[in-house]
């Protein structure tokens, strides 16, 4: 006799429905116990689809707790790789 095993698309739609979304402020609390970062900055890495968000209705961002622990580690990497912010500069050219 088969167990009733849920079809991986409910499974994927009542997680994504019951993981705490923060708003912009909420995650910038979160983040700055580790590291100091400001609210346009994440905005910017929302907008750069570094970090996964939504938006409301309202068009406010919306960002899963669960993006806390890789920003936090992309973040890192940021810090440890001193051409981040050139290479940043050079890839914006690019794209104009």
């Amino acid at each position: 006799e088969k167990k009733w095993v849920p079809e991986a698309s409910d499974i994927e739609h009542t997680v994504k429905k019951s993981e705490k979304a923060l708003s912009v402020p909420a995650f910038k609390k979160l983040v700055n116990q580790t590291v100091k970062v400001s609210e346009d900055t994440i905005r910017r890495d929302v907008d750069d689809k570094r970090i996964k968000s939504s938006k409301t209705r309202g068009g406010h961002r919306r960002i899963p707790a669960s993006e806390l622990g890789p920003y936090l580690e992309l973040l890192k990497d940021k810090k440890t790789d001193p051409l981040h912010d050139l290479r940043r500069a050079v890839k914006k050219i690019r794209v104009k």
